[in-house]
This record gives structure tokens, sequence and C-alpha cells, in this order.
């Protein structure tokens, strides 16, 4: 119901789904506190993630697969 008219129409509901979602979510509210992540967050070193799995890695991986 919206302000006490049942909506049936599935177009309506969605129009006033999105309504009300929007009016939450698009809304900036200014807030008394705020969290800094640098600061909490070491940082990390990922270049390693690019590098190629070795023959060795991948034979572990296998052996490490459950058995059927």
């Amino acid at each position: 119901m919206v302000d006490g008219v049942k909506l049936t129409n599935p177009d309506d509901m969605a129009v006033v789904t999105f309504a009300h979602f929007d009016s939450l979510l698009g809304t900036d509210r200014p807030r008394d506190c705020a969290l800094d992540l640098q600061h909490l967050i070491e940082p990390a070193d990922l270049d390693d993630l690019d590098a190629p799995f070795t023959e060795d890695e991948i034979w572990q991986a296998v052996k490490r697969l459950p058995v059927c």
C-alpha cells in the first residue's frame, strides 16, 4: 500500500519500490565519523599474484584434490 492505495500493477509496484530505495540510497547524509582505511590496512605487495604458476604448485594443488 502506498498512501492508502493498494497497488496491483507490477509496473506501479516497481516504480514505487525504485523510488523508495532510491530515496534511501541516493541521499548523501553528513556523518559524525569516518574511517580512513589507509591507516587501518597496511599496503601489500600484490605483484606476485600476476606471476605464472609453477609446475610444482600445480601438482601440489592436484594432489590436494579430494578423491571421488
